[in-house]
């Protein structure tokens, strides 16, 4: 399986819009300090980006829940499409093991990027809708997380490289190897940035 791949038009336009429209309007926002969970400290990437410090004004939201919002009626009619791709899309059967919205708003100025994580410290592949047009783009890095037991974490990489960044776009979608360390990052032009988190397994 490819470690990472960029699509246009994961889903119709139609589809797009009533995702859009969707997060938008009816998701319920629950703000979150600390978005990546990764407890801050001294990072070091190789291109030298600022990392964004949880601090006086930094603007993270994020819903409450994992998988509970798609219990929903109205969530389940809008993100469907999206969970149909996805099952299309990859060359073997998996399980969606978790969905998650995320919101960033503009807060007057450069962050810089939030600091490189992982979602989990298992094989799994992680794939990332953008809701709208924005700025703030995602940063993938060359190094990868370790497969550890749960509960356990890993020490991290003394330095980061940069492989690849990626900008959000209404109906784009990014799929990687979720042992892929990333970083998404706040906008600083458009007012607000959207993506869907969605975490997969291969189907046992």
């Amino acid at each position: 399986m490819f470690e990472y791949q960029q699509y246009e038009d994961f889903v119709p336009i139609g589809d797009q819009k009533v995702i859009h429209d969707f997060m938008h309007e009816k998701m319920p926002w629950k703000y979150v300090e600390n978005i990546s969970g990764v407890s801050p400290k001294q990072i070091n990437i190789y291109e030298e980006l600022p990392v964004a410090k949880y601090q006086n004004g930094f603007t993270g939201f994020i819903h409450s829940d994992a998988l509970g919002w798609v219990t929903n009626e109205d969530a389940v009619s809008a993100v469907s499409p999206l969970i149909k791709k996805i099952h299309e899309t990859f060359p073997f059967p998996v399980e969606i093991i978790r969905i998650r919205g995320g919101l960033f708003t503009n807060c007057g100025f450069d962050w810089g990027v939030h600091v490189p994580h992982v979602d989990a410290f298992f094989p799994h592949y992680t794939v990332l809708y953008y809701v709208n047009d924005s700025d703030g783009d995602t940063f993938l890095y060359n190094e990868k997380a370790p497969v550890v037991d749960v509960g356990v974490v890993p020490e991290y990489p003394d330095m980061f490289n940069v492989a690849a960044s990626f900008a959000p776009k209404m109906g784009r979608a990014l799929i990687f190897n979720g042992l892929t360390y990333h970083s998404s990052s706040p906008p600083q032009l458009t007012s607000h940035r959207i993506a869907i988190n969605i975490n997969v397994v291969p189907k046992s």
